[in-house]
């Protein structure tokens, strides 16, 4: 496919390739538009295509993300509440809930301290403490960032694995073990201490230095020399995590397809909400973690014999990777709000709407009384 765009008819087999001009028209770099354009390989799609899909990917994160950043801090605020701590679940998920919050603030972060080299040209402060402090807090943000995704994605796969595991064997003494709160709090604090130690070891060796000799020569930040064995360790990581995600997801499906079975056979209707809040947060980190895990396996800039399509293609999928898992995290706290009575029950009382429940139900009871009473004194004759 080539990056001209004609109104004439497709040529057939036996046409004359078109060259991008007519006769009688003149252009620079060999008879083309384009430097090298004869022997540039065909792309997927055509780089101002890309340029503006990556451009508009990294708007929509940035606005996702203070959408992000505002509903989770309310579901914070509703899982810590003293009902919802009580169980081992929604420990768990508050701290998938804390890590994306971490999230959420390094991204918009990252992105305002961006580009510090450039900015700091225009505006004159490079060199500066001020832009050295630019190019440090954007690493740290980009630090951040990827210490909170690993975390969740690893509290949500314990999670998935917790509840397998009390739906097979539910009689097990392991199951009473495992839904004991500091069960949970061990698990969280263990997967964050984790996480945290490994990505402070991958930044630590990251340098900030000086371009050049001069004064105001601009700060920039060097990745550590082992960068390709760390970013291939995270990849596989996560390629790893989703693969026993997915096993672990059928497990549970297959489980609660058994239960319900049961259930049915015995004439209970009785309703299972935490297993179907724990797969519907299984299914959403699962497609996400399926994108990011198909980024990396076709990222192979490092090669020389790297397909430019394929680049291409991972250079725009890494951008939608991120706001896939962005609406993930935004989508957990839907999930717990419409599959969970009891954090039902906790976002209304947050909200005064129980009162407001409680006062027209009194209110009612006051009124029928008193209709009761009128009606008893009309039929005695007071």
């Amino acid at each position: 496919m080539y990056i001209f765009e004609t109104t004439t008819a497709t040529p057939g087999a036996t046409t004359q390739r078109w060259f991008g001009k007519d006769p009688g028209d003149y252009y620079y770099y060999d008879g083309g538009p384009d430097v090298n354009w004869k022997t540039r390989p065909d792309y997927f799609f055509n780089q101002d295509t890309e340029t503006a899909v990556i451009s508009k990917a990294e708007v929509v994160d940035h606005i996702v993300s203070f959408v992000g950043l505002f509903l989770n801090l309310f579901h914070f605020i509703v899982l810590i509440r003293k009902e919802l701590r009580t169980s081992v679940v929604f420990i768990i998920i508050l701290g998938i809930c804390f890590c994306d919050i971490l999230v959420f603030l390094s991204s918009i972060t990252q992105r305002y301290f961006s580009n510090s080299e450039e900015r700091g040209m225009y505006g004159g402060y490079c060199g500066t403490d001020k832009q050295y402090w630019m190019v440090f807090l954007e690493t740290l943000s980009r630090a951040i960032q990827k210490f909170g995704r690993l975390s969740s994605t690893l509290l949500a796969f314990v999670v998935a694995l917790i509840r397998a595991v009390t739906v097979v064997f539910p009689m097990s003494s392991i199951v009473d073990r495992l839904l004991k709160v500091r069960t949970g709090i061990f698990i969280v604090l263990v997967s964050l201490a984790l996480c945290g130690a490994r990505y402070v070891q991958y930044y630590w060796e990251y340098n900030i230095f000086k371009a050049g000799i001069y004064a105001s020569s601009c700060y920039v930040s060097m990745e550590s020399s082992n960068e390709t064995s760390l970013r291939n360790q995270e990849g596989y990581i996560v390629l790893v995590s989703t693969v026993l995600y997915l096993i672990v997801t059928c497990i549970l499906l297959i489980a609660l397809f058994l239960v319900r079975k049961k259930r049915k056979q015995l004439k209970s209707d009785k309703s299972d909400g935490t297993s179907l809040l724990v797969v519907m947060m299984a299914v959403s980190f699962l497609l996400s973690e399926i994108l990011y895990s198909f980024v990396f396996v076709m990222d192979d800039r490092n090669s020389f014999t790297s397909n430019r399509v394929i680049l291409q293609l991972v250079n725009t999928f890494t951008y939608i990777s991120r706001i896939s898992l962005t609406f993930n995290s935004i989508l957990h706290v839907f999930f717990c709000f419409f599959l969970s009575s009891q954090y039902r029950a906790v976002v209304w009382r947050l909200l005064r709407m129980d009162k407001q429940k409680t006062t027209r139900v009194v209110e009612q009871s006051i009124i029928s009384s008193a209709a009761r009473k009128t009606e008893t004194s009309h039929q005695f004759g007071y």
